[in-house]
């Protein structure tokens, strides 16, 4: 008996009963860095911990070709900040494809064309200046593949903010853009919901992602929502000396288009990386009072960021980032009030 223990004890050890495989993974970077300056909003200056998160992965072979598998990460920014949640997916894969359920943090997917630059600022052109904000979203998405190069998917997608207070305010408080937004905790309270449909496609040097979005908005304060479509395409190309990317994105309803281009080049362990993003002119386009807030009329915007990225081994690197702005705080034509910004961060990845 004591014998059969110790040789079960020993297949445990050794796997040979594993079925799930669990992995930590995460990053923490330190910087002194000047963050970009909006209208009369002050930037700030000094010293800061700008990445610290932790990932939790699982997966399990469940066999005949289905497995099964979780992503739970977690942000940590040192002391006295808070732990927050990020993605958290589980998800089941088959012999027909993909189904994925959770909720995400979900950004500007043209920023793919930066191709690897280096492009990272506390306020930068991809957090709202220039492109569409982050935003937390409950998604449900079948991936299927269609070819080793080449997949599709569809998502189902309720977002996660509402305007607290915005059917008691008055006319005047939502004209003047005072309306408070907050995260929901269960269900869909800001009625946005939507379906997108998307290809990826990766084969030798070239990468293409592109995507079709539909908006749905069940409440009037969100109206600008309702019926909104989006079109986004980014692709890269890796020349062997340089990688090039290019991308764009398209709504209706007359919202800004928007553009990036982003240049990588290795030479050894160091990296130059240039990108440029942009954003056309923009009028007011609903008659909502909420609409001034959602989508203020604008002159256009550009940001354009240089980077110098020195690789101390694959999961540690040192880089210098600047920013240039344009246009930002400008509004119908009013002068535009934007500071540069610059980042020096060391960064390791586990």
């Amino acid at each position: 008996m004591k014998k059969t223990l110790i040789a079960v004890a020993a297949l445990v050890a050794t796997g040979a009963f594993a079925q799930t495989t669990v992995s930590v993974t995460g990053k923490l970077g330190f910087s002194i860095q000047k963050t970009h300056d909006v209208a009369t909003t002050l930037g700030s200056q000094g010293m800061r911990v700008t990445d610290g998160d932790v990932n939790f992965k699982a997966s399990e072979d469940l066999g005949g070709g289905y497995s099964a598998s979780t992503l739970q990460a977690i942000k940590v920014r040192g002391r006295d900040t808070a732990v927050a949640g990020r993605d958290s997916l589980v998800a089941l894969t088959t012999p027909f494809g993909t189904i994925a359920g959770g909720n995400v943090e979900a950004g500007p997917m043209h920023t793919n064309a930066w191709a690897g630059a280096q492009a990272s600022f506390a306020k930068g052109p991809d957090d709202g200046l220039i492109f569409d904000g982050y935003s937390a979203l409950d998604v449900l998405s079948f991936t299927m593949p269609i070819s080793p190069a080449l997949s599709a998917s569809v998502t189902m997608f309720e977002a996660g903010a509402y305007d607290e207070g915005s059917l008691s305010q008055t006319t005047a408080q939502k004209a003047a853009g005072t309306v408070t937004s907050v995260l929901g905790t269960s269900g869909n309270p800001s009625g946005i919901s939507g379906q997108q449909l998307a290809v990826a496609y990766a084969a030798g040097p070239i990468a293409l992602n592109a995507d079709y979005t539909a908006f749905v908005a069940s409440r009037a304060i969100n109206d600008l929502n309702d019926g909104l479509t989006r079109v986004r395409v980014a692709g890269t190309y890796d020349f062997g000396v340089a990688k090039a990317g290019l991308g764009f994105q398209t709504k209706s309803k007359g919202v800004a288009t928007q553009y990036a281009f982003g240049l990588n080049v290795p030479v050894g362990a160091v990296e130059f990386g240039l990108t440029y993003s942009a954003r056309m002119a923009q009028t007011l386009v609903s008659s909502d009072f909420n609409a001034a807030v959602l989508v203020a009329a604008a002159d256009a915007r550009s940001a354009t960021t240089l980077g110098l990225k020195y690789n101390l081994s694959k999961t540690t690197n040192i880089s210098a980032q600047y920013a240039a702005y344009t246009g930002v705080g400008s509004v119908n034509g009013s002068a535009a009030t934007s500071d540069n910004e610059y980042r020096i961060r060391l960064l390791k990845s586990f």
